[in-house]
């Protein structure tokens, strides 16, 4: 899992269950955090933070972690409280059975791994069970035993930034189809959680969902158990099992239209102006509208078995010879919202980050060695100080261009606009607003 400064986040199985980051350029330990629960295995990293730190679950004992990203310093910021198990003795005198209760135990809140929504929340899900007894007498009177009835409970929880939770209950009956298949998908756009998991037998399975918000159950579109899904610009869902896309709302489920292409779904992503773009089961790349309309597949040449976006936004993957390489690929104007890619972003963090419209760049004004912000801006400014001057190249290889249309005095009174430079990776600003529709200043990622 990618980091929010360009590293990779590892979960390990030596080290006690150790979670290690890694630098993005060097390959370096950034630090390693060690497993708090050395009884545990979970301690695993499930999603990244607004702030970059690391959130990990440790559901043997119902417990969220939160991981300091600088230090690797792990504190925990939830603690699930478990059913209510008596412990009883029972007794049977004349036929008659009744019991002393001894004292009080836990059952484990069985927690999901939390996903982070766009304003820092965490959202997962909890499962417990309180168990009731009831004395029995046997061997006709002469013994007591106990019947036990077991009540089990099903919530999604949303953890603010402030420590205070808001619980949500989920209506299922009965013990889960699969232990701990309770999941949370995604945000739902309207502050609440989209969860999933199985019901009925092991013989008639069916995968549902519900949008806390709505608090409505219903089956999961495609009969998929934890489908890729992204959220639309018009709140809209968009999920995909590998084999079709579909769109529905995320209060209802109710499907609006269903794309099949030949070649299945790799991943799809949601678009700027409705709809998504996606890859294919050979990686072209697929753009569909609102309504379900297709664009022509635009097929990425030298391209192998593997192809995904990385935490910058470009697309890497494998060549035909299996060699990682970076690949052209037609841009995409991502939608201006917060889960616009499997796992929320790009990086596949399990965050979804509603990003500002103009990301600023790095800085550290006065540094050695200058920042991107102050890189930048004195290359502007050399510039502007060359085209200014006496440039005869200038005049070749730019004003004397007919098709650029543009005198010396034209570009020296254009580079003299006000002008913003800023990190397109991390910002929502739309593509046409940043280069073609603010004729009054300039914007360059």
């Amino acid at each position: 899992m990618g980091d929010s400064s360009g590293g990779v986040v590892i979960g390990s199985s030596a080290n006690d269950g150790a979670i290690i980051d890694l630098d993005g350029q060097t390959g370096a330990t950034t630090f390693v955090a060690s497993n708090p629960s050395n009884n545990s295995p979970s301690f695993y990293p499930n999603s990244i933070g607004q702030d970059g730190s690391i959130y990990a679950v440790d559901s043997t004992n119902g417990r969220i972690f939160k991981v300091d990203p600088t230090t690797g310093q792990s504190s925990v910021v939830y603690i699930g409280l478990g059913g209510t198990i008596p412990s009883v003795a029972a007794f049977c005198n004349s036929n008659v059975p009744s019991m002393n209760v001894l004292g009080y135990g836990h059952s484990p809140a069985l927690l999901s791994p939390p996903i982070v929504d766009a304003d820092g929340s965490l959202l997962f899900t909890a499962q417990t069970y309180d168990q009731s007894a009831t004395p029995v007498c046997v061997d006709n009177g002469v013994d007591a035993s106990v019947d036990w009835t077991t009540t089990y409970h099903y919530s999604a929880i949303k953890l603010a930034s402030n420590g205070v939770a808001a619980t949500t209950n989920i209506p299922i009956q009965g013990p889960l189809a699969y232990p701990n298949s309770l999941y949370t998908l995604a945000p739902d756009g309207s502050g609440g959680t989209l969860v999933n998991w199985w019901s009925g037998g092991i013989s008639n399975l069916t995968p549902m969902m519900m949008s806390t918000s709505a608090a409505t159950p219903y089956p999961t579109p495609l009969a998929a158990f934890y489908p890729q899904l992204v959220l639309g610009e018009d709140g809209d869902m968009y999920l995909t099992d590998g084999n079709a896309v579909v769109k529905a709302p995320p209060n209802s489920g109710s499907v609006e239209w269903t794309y099949q292409p030949t070649s299945g779904v790799n991943s799809v992503f949601s678009a700027h102006g409705g709809g998504i773009v996606m890859l294919d089961g050979q990686l072209a790349q697929i753009g569909l509208d609102a309504t379900g309309n297709a664009s022509d597949p635009i097929a990425i040449s030298g391209i192998g078995s593997l192809l995904a976006r990385s935490w910058k936004a470009d697309w890497d993957g494998t060549t035909s010879s299996s060699v990682l390489a970076s690949f052209e690929v037609p841009l995409i104007d991502f939608a201006d919202g917060s889960w616009v890619a499997e796992s929320g972003n790009l990086g596949g963090s399990d965050s979804g980050a509603d990003m500002p419209k103009y990301a600023l760049l790095p800085s550290c004004p006065n540094a050695q060695n200058p920042c991107a912000a102050e890189a930048v801006e004195n290359a502007f400014g050399a510039l502007k100080t060359l085209t200014g001057g006496a440039c005869p190249a200038c005049q070749t290889a730019v004003y004397s261009k007919q098709q650029l249309g543009m005198t010396k005095d034209d570009f020296v009174n254009f580079l003299a606009r006000e002008h913003h430079f800023y990190d397109a990776t991390r910002s929502k600003a739309l593509v046409g607003d940043a280069l073609c529709r603010n004729a009054s200043s300039i914007h360059v990622t």
